[in-house]
This record gives structure tokens, C-alpha cells and sequence, in this order.
């Protein structure tokens, strides 16, 4: 089996703002970096890289390059590091060493193991869009706009079974839940949960924790994201099975498994003791 080297790479990108030289274009003329040892995986935002109102899922045909912005940074940043690996191989193969090895049939089974993971809205008990719709009192959004969630535990899981995969026939890989939440259900389950009072003040702000009014009834809704094939490839399936689910009174509790013990709900980000 595939063990783990320890020279694996992980690059991750969350912010599609960044500027775009963060994110070049190799050209055909351009001298090809030096080889890295290790496996590679580039991890990315998911939903940015899609059109907008449309089920998508690890097989869903991306946006063209030049179609918007945001996603030509990601594309353009997942390109590098999927067309990289094959070219320094290209190059690799050229060398007498490499040709003696092919001729001796080690070097025909060879597969590009660099990988891209895209994933949804990251969140844990403290981190993700709840925290923010539960103290933005006014957001100019509709209600029923959806958000695609996968846990950080499960996105870390993630990770490990890209590096870890024995066939490398896939190389781009989508992390979500499966399981779509509206904008107004995410910090409806969040003080639903008992994990944050209403009446806490500890925000710099001094905001209180409190359901948001939403200003519009209009726009886009967003997309419902699946990823069935990733699942399939990988022999993977989230801990926590939807935000919901995470949140919930009756099982999870809305704690991290990587939290405090000697708190009920996580980071004692409650006043509540039981």
C-alpha cells in the first residue's frame, strides 16, 4: 500500500482574493521547478469554481478560464500543480538514467499522484459561517441561500486519503457533507444548540448572539454540492454527517473531538456548565 512520505506536500488556498501571482500559469517556455519528492495535493475552495444555482459534484464541469476572476486564480492554481508533476516527469524521462529504468520495466506503471481537493465551507465550533450570521445582526442575502459545509475534522480526513490512495487514476476530488444547509437554518441550529447563549457579550463589538434579519428576498440561492465519486475513490465519508448533525443537542453536541475535555460544548465558548 501507499505509505506516506515524509517529504508529502499540502498546499492549501483558501482565499481566492489572493492575487493572482500567487497562482501562475506555466507556459511551455518556462524552465520546469525543481522535482519534489512526495506526494502533492493542492486544497482549494470548492463552490468558487462552479457555476452559480446548479447541483455540481466531483465530476461537474468547472467554469471557463476568463469566466470569472475568483475561479481562474484557483484554476490556474490547480493547473500548476496538476500539469507540474507531468511535466517534470516528461522531463525526468528524457535523462539516460530514466530511460535505462523504462527499458528495464520499472518506470511503466508510473501515474501522476499529485492531486486537487475542493472543498466547502470549513467550519468547527468556533470557526465557520455561524459565528459570523450570529453576530451580523443584518445581512443582505436571502434566507434560503445555501451553504455547503464540511467539518475540519473531516476535511483533515480528507486530506490524508488523497495522499494515502492506492490508484491515482483520480486527481481532483471534491469535500463537502453532501447535505446543503440554508443561510438562516445555519445560525438557527447554532443557538438552537444551547452552545451559545443569547445573552452572551464576548465579542469585542459587545454583539449579542442572536438569530439575523436577512434584507433580500431575491438573488442567487447557490449551488448543492455532492461528492459521491470522491466518496467512491477513496472509501471516505464525513464524521459528521451534515452541520446539523454537528450541532445537535442529542449527539454530537456541537463539540470538537480535538477540544478541551473539561468542556461541554467544545472551547467553553458557553456559560452553560451542562
Amino acid at each position: 500500500s501507499i505509505q506516506p512520505s515524509s517529504d508529502s506536500i499540502v498546499i492549501v488556498s483558501d482565499d481566492p482574493t489572493v492575487s493572482p501571482s500567487a497562482s501562475p500559469t506555466l507556459n511551455e517556455e518556462e524552465e520546469v521547478p525543481p522535482p519534489l519528492e512526495g506526494d502533492r495535493v493542492y486544497v482549494g475552495c470548492g463552490g468558487e469554481v462552479f457555476l452559480m444555482n446548479i447541483d455540481c459534484d466531483d465530476d461537474t464541469a468547472t467554469l471557463k478560464l476568463g469566466a470569472n476572476p475568483r475561479a481562474d486564480r484557483l484554476l490556474n492554481a490547480e493547473n500548476v500543480v496538476l500539469e507540474h508533476e507531468n511535466r517534470r516527469k516528461e522531463k525526468e524521462n528524457s535523462d539516460d538514467a530514466v530511460k535505462k529504468e523504462k527499458e528495464e520495466g520499472k518506470n511503466e506503471n508510473y501515474q501522476n499522484r499529485a492531486a486537487v481537493l475542493r472543498l466547502a465551507g470549513l467550519y468547527h465550533s468556533l470557526r465557520g459561517a455561524h459565528t459570523y450570521f450570529m453576530k451580523a445582526g443584518t445581512i443582505e442575502s436571502r434566507p434560503d441561500a445555501l451553504v455547503n459545509c464540511i467539518h475540519y475534522e473531516d476535511a483533515a480526513d480528507l486530506v490524508l486519503k488523497v495522499l494515502l490512495r492506492e490508484d491515482a487514476q483520480r486527481n481532483v476530488f471534491l469535500g463537502c457533507d453532501g447535505h446543503p444547509i440554508t443561510r438562516e437554518d445555519v445560525a438557527t441550529c447554532a443557538l438552537e444548540s444551547g452552545c451559545f447563549d443569547d445573552d452572551d457579550d464576548d465579542s469585542e463589538g459587545g454583539q449579542k448572539h442572536s438569530k439575523p434579519e436577512f434584507t433580500k428576498s431575491e438573488g442567487p440561492v447557490g449551488r448543492r454540492m455532492t461528492c459521491e465519486g470522491t466518496r467512491k475513490a477513496l472509501g471516505w465519508a464525513p464524521k459528521f454527517t451534515s452541520f446539523r448533525d454537528f450541532f445537535d443537542k442529542e449527539t454530537n453536541k456541537g463539540k470538537d473531538s480535538f477540544a478541551e475535555e473539561a468542556s461541554p460544548f467544545g472551547w467553553n465558548h458557553s456559560s452553560k456548565t451542562s
